[in-house]
């Protein structure tokens, strides 16, 4: 007994017949494309390759120990001097460490009590000038020229000088202002004149603030004021 789907055509050659006809569809290379760029983009795709790679990386690693490891076992000697020389490495990087972050108060105590050098203001005016007094000449003649950047710039570095010879600072050139208001402190008296001359200095140099003139002839007069007290 044959069972039609419709008269004619039995059900299952139509069947074979529609199977046939998707089996030569032609899928185009964009639509491969596109659905490969959407699994890969997906969270799981993405979280999958994440682990992946990270356990590739552990197991790098393991390589690699396990390779120092079998090095170490078959060279006894050259593993000893290794781990002395990266306890060396060490020991230089904490004591640079350490220098760094309190080599100046450390040493500043010992700095005190040796006389300084005669050429200090001219390291500290960068050539501008030999001496604080004649310091203070050139940044009223360049006040008076209008230069104020010049003259800001020339009593800021006076008023650093004289509190490094007074051992209250360490002047050093790579230094930031903030750094020389942290280690004089607030405590000290010269600090606001201090604090008064760097937004002043600030102001001027960096271009974010106003140029009053009169405000820095009062900061140097009080400057050449506090200086001669205290001589």
């Amino acid at each position: 007994m044959k069972i039609f789907d419709f008269p004619g055509v039995l059900y299952s050659d139509r069947l074979f017949h529609d199977n046939m006809t998707q089996a030569h569809t032609v899928i185009s290379d964009d639509s491969i494309r596109k659905s490969a760029k959407e699994i890969f983009e997906t969270s799981e795709f993405r979280q999958e390759e994440t682990a992946y790679l990270f356990q590739k990386w552990l197991n790098k690693m393991g390589d690699l120990l396990d390779s120092f490891q079998d090095w170490t076992a078959a060279h006894p000697a050259y593993t000893w001097l290794l781990i002395a020389g990266l306890m060396i490495i060490l020991i230089l990087l904490i004591a640079h460490i350490v220098y760094s972050a309190f080599g100046d108060s450390l040493g500043g105590a010992t700095e005190t009590s040796h006389p300084y050098k005669a050429n200090r203001s001219l390291e500290v005016l960068e050539g501008k000038a030999t001496s604080w007094r004649q310091g203070f000449d050139k940044a009223n003649s360049a006040l008076a020229s209008d230069q104020s950047h010049e003259a800001i710039w020339i009593g800021h570095r006076v008023l650093l000088g004289w509190l490094d010879e007074a051992g209250s600072i360490h002047f050093q050139g790579h230094k930031t202002n903030t750094a020389y208001l942290i280690e004089l402190g607030p405590q000290d008296a010269r600090f606001d004149l201090l604090n008064r001359f760097t937004r002043k200095y600030e102001a001027v140099v960096y271009g974010n603030g106003s140029c009053d003139t009169e405000e820095i002839r009062s900061l140097l007069d009080e400057l050449m004021d506090r200086m001669q007290e205290s001589s």
